[in-house]
């Protein structure tokens, strides 16, 4: 087991690792669970303590009658940050069957549309947290204009998954010398300081493994093929330090051009 996972697990209280084994789970990497189960273990927190953690949650069921559309349709690069809004806000929520637009017929995920269904109760409070980050424009949701650093933030890593064949695909990226230089002080960074940037974050860096690699090509060549998964390893570590005020100025294009490339895999 990772030393760092170990390290992060024991900087969480006892709460939040009751928390964490209770509801969770899904939101850490498999090391990063099994570090905060044997943490939980040698702690002497029992499943019994768990159980009562998770009995105490009011689970309940409705019927598909209680839950109207939200007004618009999605595309797939942006159900996914529109999702994890209502999950963090806690409203109940479920997916239609994806459509094809009324334009395009369905010969990929860039054309296909999502409709999203609201629990009744909770419908203004969605509406109101979703207007403030889109808009519409042409019977589909949009992402409003905003500061690049606010888009980069709404990006959740845990909503996003890669399959092995296009983490490995190359693509042509053409970083300036000083872009690079940037980036690999970020990620060198990060290899220090991961264990604590889990704890205070509360998250797992989901892409350390990629880190070091990374960190020794943005030191040492002038690459300009790179591995998809390689970017977007780029893109979490801006992220995590984007409000940090050693972050380097100048880097908005940067991050714009990592955000349109994580629309467009997102889309494809």
């Amino acid at each position: 087991m990772s030393d760092r996972f170990a390290d992060m697990a024991a900087a969480l209280t006892d709460d939040k690792l009751i928390d964490v084994l209770a509801h969770e789970r899904t939101e850490y990497t498999a090391p990063a669970l099994a570090a905060i189960e044997a943490e939980a273990t040698r702690r002497g927190i029992t499943q019994e303590q768990v159980g009562t953690v998770q009995s105490a949650a009011t689970v309940k069921s409705y019927g598909r009658e209680e839950f109207s559309p939200l007004d618009h349709a999605w595309s797939h690069a942006d159900i996914a940050l529109a999702t994890a809004i209502l999950k963090d806000n806690q409203i109940p929520f479920y997916i239609d069957n994806p459509t094809s637009s009324d334009i395009m017929p369905t010969e990929g995920l860039a054309s296909v549309q999502f409709r999203v269904h609201v629990h009744n109760d909770h419908l203004a409070r969605a509406r109101e947290l979703l207007d403030e980050h889109y808009t519409a424009d042409g019977g589909v949701y949009a992402l409003k204009d905003m500061p690049v650093k606010d888009r980069l933030k709404l990006l959740n890593f845990n909503e996003f998954g890669i399959d092995a064949k296009t983490a490995h695909e190359v693509v042509d990226v053409q970083f300036s010398p000083q872009e690079r230089a940037a980036l690999a002080v970020l990620a060198k960074r990060l290899l220090g300081e991961v264990e604590t940037i889990e704890a205070e974050q509360g998250r797992a860096v989901f892409y350390y493994d990629n880190l070091q690699e990374l960190s020794d090509r943005l030191s040492a060549t002038d690459a300009q093929k790179w591995h998809v998964i390689e970017l977007v390893a780029l893109l979490e570590v801006v992220q995590i330090y984007c409000d940090d005020p050693a972050f380097p100025q100048g880097m908005d294009d940067t991050i714009n051009g990592l955000l349109d490339f994580f629309k467009s895999l997102a889309s494809s």
